[in-house]
């Protein structure tokens, strides 16, 4: 009778490892390279300490002295997020109400052009007040300009 034969178990070389591990002085020659070029890369990187950004956002701020959040809520802060939630290219609307003061800040898209935005705002604005209780303070209309 014959027996089986056993192959013997052969590992399996990677090219690169094996490369790797006979050439030693190769590799480390071309990690320096690559790191050498890693730093040359980030120092002609441009960097600026302030960059222009332009944040697309426009806040109408309201002051409403002597009167409640809730009051403030239904009286100014509900009338201006209805007239600003029709301008076109908003993101988002958000609002916020505490005692005396209405703040509803207006988010565009990245692509609006912001000065036809601020006059798109100041429209709705002056289409709000009629509704706006008569001794709350005229609203302020701010850009964010950075």
């Amino acid at each position: 009778m014959t027996t089986p034969t056993r192959n013997t178990d052969k590992f399996k070389e990677l090219a690169v490892t094996s490369w790797a591990v006979n050439h030693g002085t190769s590799v480390l020659i071309l990690f320096f390279i690559i790191t050498l070029a890693g730093v040359m890369a980030y120092q002609t990187i441009p960097k600026e300490s302030f960059p222009e950004i332009e944040i697309p956002m426009i806040a109408v701020n309201t002051i409403y002295s002597g009167v409640s959040p809730k009051d403030i809520e239904s009286l100014v802060t509900r009338v201006m997020e209805q007239k600003l939630n029709t301008v076109p290219d908003l993101k988002q609307l958000t609002s916020t109400s505490v005692e005396g003061y209405s703040s509803v800040v207006a988010e565009f898209t990245t692509a609006v052009n912001m000065d036809e935005a601020l006059q798109r705002v100041r429209e709705k604005v002056g289409l709000a007040k009629p509704d706006l209780p008569a001794d709350a303070e005229e609203p302020g209309i701010y850009e964010f300009d950075f």
